[in-house]
């Protein structure tokens, strides 16, 4: 007999499998893309609270404020999904300076 817990994660791998391989009902591309960060949400709540990661985001200067939106088109054991996605912004300046610097040992 499976547990609650182990029932779960099973669907999570499941959905997680096919939002990889999801398609933008309207625009009929992968909601994934190259040097996008893609969010999956099902609920206005989930949407509202993601916004916030997203605004906070844009003003560090890791994603750009252009946000694309759309619906996922339903697929097997998923439907209702919406999604977000911003493209990734290049390292600002500073922080390949940072990653750069090397320490050496007298």
């Amino acid at each position: 007999m499976l547990d609650v817990k182990s029932t779960r994660d099973i669907r999570y791998e499941l959905v997680k499998k096919r939002i990889e391989k999801a398609v933008d009902k309207d625009a009929q591309e992968r909601i994934t893309q190259p040097g996008m960060l893609t969010v999956v949400y099902s609920t206005e709540d989930e949407w509202e609270e993601y916004q916030q990661y997203l605004r906070y985001l844009s003003r560090e200067g890791w994603v750009e404020p252009k946000v694309q939106t759309g619906t996922v088109e339903s697929q097997q054991g998923v439907s209702g999904l919406k999604f977000a996605r911003v493209r990734i912004l290049p390292e600002p300046e500073s922080i390949i300076h940072v990653s750069e610097v090397t320490v050496v040992n007298d």
